[in-house]
């Protein structure tokens, strides 16, 4: 087989409002696929697509809802609209949708039955049900197929991956499909799937994220079996990834990023002044997850967070809102140490717009409301730390030997180039080959199992912590467990706190710690909204982009 003369990079984009990460791939024929934005999704291990018959795009659904403008001005719904399958929808397609055949129309697609290839992997059947093993309890349901997969390396080339079987999803409560990356025994998968291709020798990957401020444009680089050292700053440290248990469907085969978190604490940048937030010594077990807009920690170690940012907890959406200005402009940071290393974030990583009933709040004293981003670890069963925390660091996995390295993301290397969407043809297409003939720049070096490079191991084999996900609490945020004092209501657009509120004076100063899902709402009747910061549920749903069309971006690399 041919070798590379180079490694791929899969570019990843976080489009302006939004915070999430997605790769640009397209399914079926390499030249006139179908075209798709797939989330970055490292707590499960397939590829997984929206089916064209079962959701509608969401432009389609923006365009019909607003075609039938007048209705909802009716006090009383007319049948005709809240029988329209438009109506009922409850998740749209944001990303692509994908069927056998080119997608017929705006709205629901006809497909037609196109012959595939047989999946190469022992126990998987094309058109056998499957339900993606999401540790966090994500719904996505569908049936096996198998086609060419690409996804974009550079603005001229691909990486196409023939006959490879992926989900197509009929049932989710996501708007983006995407492309796994979890360690997985049985084998299937983007990444073994490189591996049995001969392009990579172990089915580890590592990435890079640009640390730009949250909800701005950015970008970040998937480097599959490899590791770049241009692309963190020293040191880089190694864990071992910590089992995990819960309920039968979450797979425990599955190998998640999962590691110790040994402490967490807000610092002054002034005063120097440091308050630990744990109300123990002991360390808490935490899953990194590319797709969470929240970091869900144990509820006391939230509280005492509040406590130092004068944050309270809203009782109508079940949230923690703060001050904009205040922590925009905060001299302190948020510090997470694992073993030796600390990685030190400015507290306006955690904070997005609120809205509620569609316009923002504001406290008592005219100053606008954040959505702070923490929520207790009972809303989801189990300790994450999610986008806020990921896009500031780089990362590498060994999925083979279960260890994962982290770093501070070095976000000053020098490199760029101009990413656009896929053309309708292609000029380089990277088939199957040989990872021994790849030409590897000095910063490089491949993944293998039990070996991460340029990572010193930080690994304790005594460590005998799991991370155990239990049934999530019915009362969305933990609220029956906040005290009243930290805590308030949303009155004719203002917060506000009970009589017993609190203030800290940490920002700059200090205060004593504790003793002890983006989201879709509806609005003109039924149409499905996806603001920032409004949580119906129990889970953080995805926040709604532009797709394809007007996407151009700069993706700045660590190295060329």
């Amino acid at each position: 087989m041919a070798g590379y003369t180079s490694l791929p990079r899969i570019y990843l984009t976080a489009l302006s409002g939004d915070a999430a990460y997605n790769l640009h791939a397209r399914v079926g024929d390499v030249n006139h696929g179908q075209d798709m934005l797939l989330r970055l999704d490292i707590i499960q291990p397939e590829g997984w697509v929206m089916n064209a018959n079962s959701f509608y795009d969401c432009s389609y659904l923006d365009s019909w809802f607003d075609s039938e403008e007048s209705l909802f001005s009716i006090s009383s719904y007319p049948p005709l609209l809240t029988q329209a399958p438009e109506y009922r929808a409850t998740i749209c397609a944001m990303g692509g949708r994908y069927t056998n055949s080119l997608a017929i129309g705006s709205g629901l697609a006809v497909s037609t039955s196109v012959a595939q290839p047989a999946p190469t992997v022992a126990g998987i059947a094309n058109d056998a049900p499957h339900r993606l093993p999401y540790f966090n309890g994500n719904n996505v349901l569908g049936v096996w197929q198998t086609n060419n997969l690409s996804i974009n390396v550079s603005s001229e080339a691909v990486l196409a991956l023939l006959d490879f079987t992926f989900l197509d999803a009929s049932i989710s409560n996501l708007y983006y499909g995407g492309l796994g990356l979890a360690g997985n025994p049985r084998g299937s998968g983007f990444l073994y799937g490189l591996r049995d291709r001969g392009v990579i020798p172990s089915p580890g990957y590592s990435v890079w994220f640009q640390n730009r401020t949250m909800w701005e444009a950015s970008e970040g680089v998937l480097m599959p079996g490899y590791v770049d050292a241009l692309c963190f700053e020293e040191p880089f440290y190694s864990y071992l990834i910590l089992p995990h248990e819960g309920p039968t469907d979450s797979a425990p085969d599955v190998i998640l990023p999962a590691l110790l978190l040994d402490d967490l604490s807000v610092k002054n940048t002034q005063s120097g002044q440091t308050v630990s937030l744990k109300t123990n010594n002991a360390s808490i077990p935490v899953v990194l997850d590319t797709r969470s807009y929240l970091t869900y920690l144990p509820v006391n170690t939230i509280i005492n967070l509040a406590m130092q940012v004068n944050a309270f907890y809203s009782e109508d959406v079940n949230q923690w809102l703060v001050g904009c200005d205040r922590l925009k402009n905060a001299s302190a940071t948020v510090n997470f140490r694992f073993d030796d290393l600390e990685i030190s974030l400015p507290l306006s990583k955690f904070i997005a717009p609120f809205y509620y009933d569609d316009t923002t709040v504001k406290f008592p004293d005219g100053s606008a409301a954040c959505n702070f981003l923490f929520l207790p670890s009972s809303v989801i069963g189990y300790n994450t730390l999610g986008l806020p925390f990921m896009s500031s660091i780089y990362f590498a996995v060994d999925n083979e030997g279960r260890n994962i390295a982290i770093a501070r993301s070095n976000a000053t290397k020098s490199g760029s180039i101009d990413f656009d969407p896929p053309a309708s043809s292609l000029s380089t297409v990277l088939g199957p080959g040989s990872f021994e003939n790849a030409t590897l720049a000095e910063s490089i070096a491949y993944i293998t199992s039990g070996y991460i490079p340029f990572a010193t191991s930080k690994s304790k084999p005594s460590t005998t912590l799991t991370i155990t996900r239990v049934q999530e609490d019915d009362e969305f945020g933990d609220g029956g467990n906040v005290p009243a004092r930290f805590s308030g209501y949303i009155s004719d657009g203002v917060f506000v706190t009970h009589p017993s509120g609190y203030s800290t004076s940490t920002l700059p100063g200090g205060a004593p710690t504790a003793g002890s899902a983006g989201p879709s709402t509806r609005s003109h009747g039924n149409k499905i909204r996806v603001p920032f910061a409004i949580i119906t549920s129990n889970l953080w749903r995805e926040v709604y982009v532009l797709g394809w069309s007007s996407l151009f971006v700069l993706v700045v690399i660590c190295a060329m």
